[in-house]
């Protein structure tokens, strides 16, 4: 007759909504091969149990800072890679433009940033380190704590506060945040 029900049970007050897996979608602007899948625990190829890899490029330029933040925030770090495929697939997205790499230099005991280079999300590095552009890296004026990829696939360290596009990196596996991205393979 028009008139509203009685009202429900209410929820248990304090609990959290379980979170929920979510795979990436797979974008139109990439005809790249899907399913990227990590090596497994010893690096010999592909892991066909393994979770695989999200990514979603973004354009605006910002402070590593702000680009680090942003990821977490989609679940993810600024791009890492433990292979030659996945770094060109990173370079790929952006062509000749310098984009944040994941890579920051540790802090020593005296709080400078005079440490070694490790990914934000704990990636192995030692491929990341042969990449070194000639010279790099320099620590000119004392204050690049953190790497820049640029044209050939090659790395530069460069001050935190500059401003470049980004890639976010997460697993697939990682908790549902929302916001797309890609997944990509390289067993196709």
């Amino acid at each position: 007759d028009g008139q509203p029900g009685a009202p429900g049970t209410p929820g248990t007050p304090g609990l959290d909504a379980p979170q929920v897996l979510v795979r990436c979608r797979v974008g139109e602007l990439y005809p790249s091969p899907q399913n990227w899948v990590k090596p497994d625990d010893k690096g010999n190829g592909p892991d066909e149990e393994g979770p695989g890899y999200c990514y979603t490029p973004r354009q605006e330029a910002r402070t590593f800072s702000v680009a680090e933040h942003v990821c977490r925030a989609w679940g993810g770090h600024v791009f890492s890679f433990n292979s030659d495929e996945e770094m060109r697939m990173g370079e790929r997205l952006f062509g000749s433009v310098p984009f944040w790499v994941g890579l920051r230099r540790a802090r020593n005991q005296e709080g400078d940033a005079a440490g070694k280079f490790r990914f934000t999300d704990s990636t192995d590095n030692s491929l990341a380190l042969t990449r070194w552009s000639s010279g790099e890296p320099n620590n000119s004026g004392g204050s690049k704590g953190c790497v820049e990829m640029v044209s050939g696939g090659k790395i530069k360290d460069i001050t935190c506060e500059a401003t470049l596009p980004f890639i976010c990196k997460r697993r697939v596996d990682a908790p549902g945040i929302g916001g797309g991205g890609m997944v990509w393979s390289s067993s196709s």
